[in-house]
């Protein structure tokens, strides 16, 4: 094996650049943007360290959260509405403004307050500089030349085409307000990722590729049985969230064309079975409890949209206390627990009174870290408590929504 290396040093990325690429986007999506971190993601973003020299990952998450907060706008850290090669490449060169237009560093105070991701950014500069010295030792200066340059400049460019190609050439499959594309030949380069407005319709789901002719390497090797145990807890785009979805670029169409909602096949009485499927399903899942069918009850003719009033003040006061207890720990010289407590229970109350089930739980667990004044466990539970309200969100808005297209649909 080392003389077929030392014949045509090549051979080296010829398996290794197909094995490594896999590495690199099920290791990062899977460990620090979907955050379920386990043993074999963890070993797969230190071989992403070695192997690509990407810098650490918290810059990383960063600049992906703020592309997803301002997505296409000016506060994109590349958007190619600044230029083609600004998204492609240009921003790199000045990251820095990238960062400060988009908005606090704070945006990745989970992953700093985490040790392991704290080591990886006080020492990533070694591992490229380790892996430098292996490959030197393994086959002299070839080596290193194929096996860090050559690779890691072919790897940088397949990964900043999803920033770019995929913000200019391709479809939308989804209504995402945005200039994310489907882009099929960045899709084959980058194991799955092209399939880049999926991946913005549904940020959560480990599944970039949701037809079956959509070829998403990084999915179906995380799949496999045996690898399915360890990365364990992956979210999945369902069916059920595609058609939801979908019924947005209905309702588009509806606001263009003017035809009625029958015309589309969105009839009173499917739409009243989704509703009651979203409803079961929202059940099963645990992020709601009885108490929301008793608020159901509620509504009659005389105040028809009386569950979605209540539920958007619920919203209003939420996003006031969630802003409330992030702008709390975000203080470095934060002492009072006390405070947090009352904001806590304020909004375990609410929570209750809707029968925001899975909301109230996070809640009662952000407040057992705020008891034994655990930063950074309080830290760990606002993320966790921001995401579950979020999902609670726009699942009940979906739900509202299927209920004003029924009533249209039935002439009500």
């Amino acid at each position: 094996m080392e003389k077929i290396y030392k014949k045509n040093p090549s051979h080296y990325t010829s398996l290794q650049a197909f094995l490594v690429l896999l590495s690199l986007f099920i290791g990062i999506s899977l460990t620090i943007v979907l955050n379920s971190p386990n043993g074999l993601s963890i070993f797969l973003l230190i071989v992403e360290l070695k192997l690509f020299r990407y810098g650490h990952p918290i810059n990383w998450v960063r600049t992906h959260r703020y592309h997803h907060q301002f997505v296409d706008s000016e506060r994109d850290p590349h958007s190619p509405i600044e230029g083609f090669w600004y998204s492609h490449i240009g921003w790199l060169f000045d990251s820095n403004t990238a960062y400060q237009k988009s908005g606090s560093p704070k945006i990745v105070l989970d992953l700093e307050n985490q040790r392991f991701y704290k080591f990886l950014q006080n020492t990533y500069i070694l591992h490229p500089i380790a892996l430098g010295v292996v490959l030197y030792a393994l086959g002299g200066f070839p080596f290193v030349v194929w096996g860090m340059g050559v690779r890691v400049v072919c790897n940088y460019h397949v990964t900043w085409l999803v920033n770019s190609a995929c913000h200019v050439w391709g479809n939308q499959a989804w209504n995402t307000g945005d200039l994310s594309r489907n882009n099929w030949w960045v899709a084959l380069l980058a194991f799955g990722e092209g399939w880049h407005n999926n991946h913005h319709a549904f940020e959560y789901s480990a599944r970039h590729g949701l037809e079956w002719w959509q070829i998403d390497t990084t999915w179906q090797l995380s799949t496999e049985e045996s690898v399915d145990e360890l990365f364990f807890s992956l979210s999945l785009t369902t069916l059920w969230q595609q058609r939801e979805t979908a019924r947005e670029v209905l309702r588009w169409r509806i606001a263009k064309t003017g035809l009625p909602v029958w015309m589309l096949g969105l009839g009173a009485d499917r739409l009243r079975a989704d509703m009651s499927r979203l409803l079961a399903l929202l059940f099963h899942q645990g992020v709601l409890d009885e108490q929301f069918l008793q608020l159901q009850q509620l509504q009659d003719e005389s105040s028809p949209n009386f569950v979605s009033e209540v539920v958007n003040i619920y919203f209003h006061e939420s996003e006031k206390l969630l802003r409330n207890l992030r702008n709390l720990l975000m203080d470095k010289e934060f002492w009072d627990y006390k405070k947090m407590g009352i904001h806590l229970n304020q909004f375990m109350g609410s929570s209750s009174s809707i029968g925001a089930k899975r909301v109230r739980s996070v809640c009662v667990a952000f407040r057992a870290a705020s008891e034994q004044n655990n930063r950074a466990g309080c830290l760990r539970a606002l993320e966790l408590l921001e995401h579950e309200y979020c999902y609670l969100k726009n699942k009940l808005h979906e739900l509202f929504q299927l209920e004003q297209q029924r009533a249209m649909a039935a002439g009500v």
